[in-house]
């Protein structure tokens, strides 16, 4: 029985997209099991999911009044990220697995997770960093300040051997996990990810490795910095900038995040809200052609699959949840206010007091609008600038200093439960009172 186990957590429509690195990573790693775990309801045979599937809903067994709190406020990739280290807990307490190994379901494999096991022998925790390069005139295709926002290691892999640190590590993610996996510039979380920033504080040398193996997490955030190499049919990276070491590491996967993978099957190598091509780098063709590759190989499982729609994404009677009714819902909750059925459009639900309020929107648009896909933006800015100007003439130039440094305050969706009104907490149960 194998002691080591991957495991990657997806919504329905990226099923295809995990069988993809599914097939990709049994191929090098015969050593090593491979779970699925999806979080959403599915509306397809349940009986005939492969063994190696597993409904996170069932398996993890989270009250189902947190499962519904966490499955409304979080948008599909906050919820899929918030129960990573419940199901890494879960997957320990099988008694079956000594090494576990997280990966995003965006990778492929090119070899072995050897590497990661040797290490596991020695650390307790093993995590990779978005970049590996001190450069004093940076050269990378994504601003260093970006980085702040995401934080220093990038989670879509993260390795952890059976221990107490190990455990105590995901106890205390898992807590906050819970309530702060948001995408949320404005008070510094990047879903899972930047709470990991904190482990180099919390444990030692002994117990947590940082690795340095150009092999592990390639990513397009990292090209600029990683130069891949072929040698006959294995893959090798070393670092681009051609004053270090030539010394190779074995490529063992790469990270294809953030691209539109129905376009990426047909080459369009360009990654979703960026202006950045990946085509830039000469030398990851035959990277990104072998995933293009796999893709069209697993065409059945990926077609299947990859335009199915998330269940928690509308709400019961099928109208889209906005970003900004999730976070509005996360306000009250803050406040102490406690929803009956957050998805339900009944007559005294949410939904009924968001119709009232005219916050309901008909179009995918406000969610959908990026600052990459906003038309004619410039012109737009233009206009903002005149009413800001008019603003700074009426109201004076200390009242328009204040009122600019209110609008961080405003920035985060929250804060804009006012917009519900004096009586809405009556849809509620042991809430406080709302201020108008």
């Amino acid at each position: 029985m194998n002691k080591n186990c991957a495991f990657t957590i997806v919504a329905k429509n990226y099923l295809g997209l995990a069988h993809v690195l599914e097939k990709s990573l049994k191929k090098h790693n015969r050593d090593t099991d491979f779970i699925i775990f999806i979080a959403d309801e599915l509306d397809i045979d349940i009986e005939n999911l492969p063994s190696n599937v597993f409904i996170a809903k069932t398996a993890l067994q989270i009250k189902e009044e947190k499962w519904i709190e966490m499955s409304f406020k979080y948008n599909v990739t906050e919820f899929c990220t918030a129960i990573k280290p419940t199901c890494f807990k879960y997957l320990f307490h099988l008694d079956t697995y000594t090494n576990i190994v997280y990966v995003d379901p965006d990778i492929l494999f090119f070899s072995s997770l050897s590497p990661v096991y040797n290490l596991l022998k020695t650390y307790s925790i093993v995590l990779t960093p978005h970049l590996t390069e001190l450069q004093v005139n940076y050269e990378g295709d994504y601003e260093e300040r970006t980085f702040f926002a995401s934080g220093i290691y990038n989670l879509g892999f993260c390795a952890l051997s059976k221990s107490e640190a190990a455990f105590n590590m995901l106890t205390w993610w898992e807590e906050r996990l819970k309530d702060k996996c948001f995408l949320d510039n404005t008070r510094n979380y990047f879903t899972d990810q930047k709470w990991m920033d904190f482990l180099p504080g919390y444990f030692s040398s002994k117990t947590l490795h940082i690795s340095h193996n150009l092999g592990l997490n390639a990513a397009p955030w990292n090209f600029s910095q990683r130069e891949f190499v072929k040698k006959g049919s294995k893959y090798y990276v070393k670092p681009r900038n051609e004053n270090k070491t030539n010394e190779l590491d074995m490529l063992v996967f790469v990270h294809f995040s953030g691209y539109n993978y129905s376009e990426l099957k047909q080459g369009n190598l360009k990654r979703k809200n960026s202006s950045i091509s990946s085509d830039k780098y000469l030398d990851t063709k035959d990277i990104f052609n072998s995933y293009m590759d796999a893709l069209t190989t697993s065409s059945d499982s990926f077609n299947k699959y990859i335009n199915m729609s998330y269940s928690y994404s509308t709400y019961d009677n099928g109208m889209i949840i906005d970003k900004f009714h999730r976070r509005l819902y996360n306000g009250l909750i803050e406040d102490g206010h406690i929803l009956q059925s957050p998805f339900s459009n009944s007559s005294k639900s949410f939904f009924s007091a968001l119709k009232k309020y005219k916050l309901l929107n008909k179009s995918e648009v406000a969610d959908s609008t990026t600052r990459y896909n906003v038309p004619n933006i410039s012109k737009k800015k233009k206009y903002i600038n005149y009413l800001f100007k008019a603003l700074f003439y009426l109201i004076g130039y200390k009242r328009y200093v204040l009122f600019v440094r209110s609008l961080v305050i405003y920035n985060r969706m929250e804060t804009h439960t006012f917009l519900l009104g004096k009586k809405f907490k009556n849809t509620y149960t042991d809430s406080k009172s709302i201020d108008n």
